[in-house]
């Protein structure tokens, strides 16, 4: 302790030494009540993150239904990352049914919404692009033996890492041509 010597620093390194810091079964569910309380009085963005921690699992079961129903209550108040991430939820319909056309538009709301998100939406709906494709392909039988289901599994923990080596080939490949 420094030398100050008044009674409010003493009780306050007093009260620190005192308390314990919560472990994170402890304090997950303790941010979703306090996250709950701020959406409740209007907070949007309270209402993402509650929305995310149901998503995700943090302080309670995973429920997609309750996080859609977050989102789209963010939605209402102009939130890019709310309609990201319910396009995302469309896309692969988690909590509601799989729909490519509202998640197409719902990434091109978040990116007019905010500047910010043009980047990421680019990115997701290169990929939006690229599946619709590949399940074009298959449906027309171009490639009787490509299963969609395996694609999804390998590109979907990277499938950021991919469009951006594929933008970058595209780049060099267009600088050199010049």
């Amino acid at each position: 302790m420094s030398k100050c010597c008044c009674k409010l620093c003493k009780f306050h390194f007093s009260f620190t030494e005192q308390v314990k810091i919560l472990s994170n079964d402890q304090k997950y569910p303790l941010a979703l009540l306090l996250w709950n309380r701020a959406a409740a009085q209007g907070n949007a963005f309270a209402r993402v993150k509650t929305g995310d921690y149901h998503f995700y699992g943090y302080g309670t079961k995973r429920d997609y239904v309750t996080a859609a129903i977050h989102y789209s209550r963010a939605v209402d108040h102009h939130i890019a990352q709310a309609m990201f991430n319910l396009a995302y939820m469309y896309e692969h319909g988690l909590g509601i049914p799989k729909d490519i056309h509202l998640a197409k538009r719902w990434y091109d709301l978040a990116a007019q919404t905010s500047p910010d998100a043009s980047i990421p939406v680019f990115l997701a709906r290169i990929k939006l692009e690229v599946k619709l494709l590949f399940s074009e392909m298959q449906l027309f039988k171009f490639t009787s033996s490509w299963k969609m289901s395996k694609l999804d599994t390998v590109l979907r923990p990277h499938w950021d890492l991919f469009a951006l080596v594929v933008i970058v080939i595209l780049l060099v490949l267009l600088i050199r041509n010049r």
